[in-house]
């Protein structure tokens, strides 16, 4: 349980070092053993006040202050266990990090400068811990987690092409630039037509709705302008608009309210019995359709009039 409860905490101290802490003490924008690891280690000796910082740190340091050097490294001590075995020491950890800023490495850096219940006991993985502790070139992100650790310029390359994302024209790879790319470090994603905030290979645009199936047909009685209102709606909500084909397309428009309306009174004893026909489509603001086939029948109704009736066939009523 011990062993876990470390890991965790280890695992925790590595994030919040990459968020807030690195061995640049007396935050000159330099990483060196004669400051930064001389401040380290006499903190870890005890030091305070003058002793710990007299001839140790740099003429151009914005934390030059004993109290704000121990204020800094008293907030993240954790952050110090190199060997990671739940103590901060001077003779395992202060001797760690002032070796490697000397520029040690392997059995030099931590012959006898292991504690016995280390967690990390051997040299690369105490190398490995001390890059997240590290930021190398000053640009605010540790090594272990900077793509370019001595180019104070870049630190990420997201399609690992090895040009950092700030001089890279395409940082996801996805043959997109990132001019045109609103997800420019995502490389499934480079399009959001409907502007949602969600690309559009995890959003799919929905093409529009004709609420009328295509096939149905509709009979109105003649003299009637209005067919049917079609149920024209939009997944996006976006603009629609309509488009009318077909052997009898210029008997008909769709109206404002998407119904289905005669251009002319129509009459029966012109347009006889036969169907009409007449195909809708329709487009939203984003470039996709949906279309449907309607017929349309025109009822014949008895008209009581002199112009349609002769006098020995028509009964009038008064």
């Amino acid at each position: 349980m011990r062993l876990i409860i470390m890991l965790l905490v280890l695992s925790l101290s590595a994030t919040i070092a990459y968020a807030n802490f690195d061995l640049d003490v007396d935050d000159d924008g330099k990483t060196e053993a004669l400051t930064d690891g001389l401040l380290v280690i006499r903190y870890l000796f005890g030091f305070s006040g003058e002793s710990l910082v007299a001839g140790a740190v740099s003429n151009d340091a914005a934390r030059n202050k004993a109290a704000d050097i121990e204020a800094y490294l008293k907030a993240d001590e954790i952050q110090l266990d190199v060997d990671g075995d739940g103590e901060v020491t001077a003779l395992t950890d202060g001797l760690l990090i002032i070796r490697s800023l000397f520029g040690f490495s392997g059995s030099s850096l931590s012959a006898s400068a292991i504690g016995p219940n280390a967690l990390r006991g051997d040299d690369p993985a105490v190398a490995t811990y001390l890059e997240t502790i590290t930021d190398s070139d000053n640009d605010n992100t540790n090594d272990a987690f900077d793509a370019f650790p001595s180019d104070a310029t870049e630190w990420l390359d997201t399609d690992g092409d090895g040009v950092g994302n700030n001089n890279d024209l395409d940082d996801d790879g996805d043959k997109v630039d990132d001019a045109v790319d609103l997800f420019p470090t995502d490389p499934n994603e480079w399009l959001d037509t409907d502007g949602d905030g969600i690309g559009d290979n995890a959003d799919p645009i929905d093409p529009p709705v004709l609420g009328k199936p295509s096939g149905t047909a509709f009979t109105v009685n003649e003299n009637t302008f209005k067919v049917a209102a079609l149920g024209l709606t939009d997944p996006q909500g976006s603009s629609l608009s309509t488009t009318l084909s077909g052997a009898n397309a210029d008997l008909f428009f769709v109206d404002s309210a998407g119904v289905l309306t005669f251009r002319a009174e129509p009459d029966y004893e012109t347009l006889g019995p036969d169907a009409l026909y007449i195909t809708v489509t329709i487009t939203n603001s984003f470039g996709l359709s949906a279309k449907a086939d309607y017929s349309v029948k025109v009822h014949d109704i008895i008209e009581n009039t002199f112009d349609d009736c002769r006098f020995d066939t028509c009964q009038f009523e008064f």
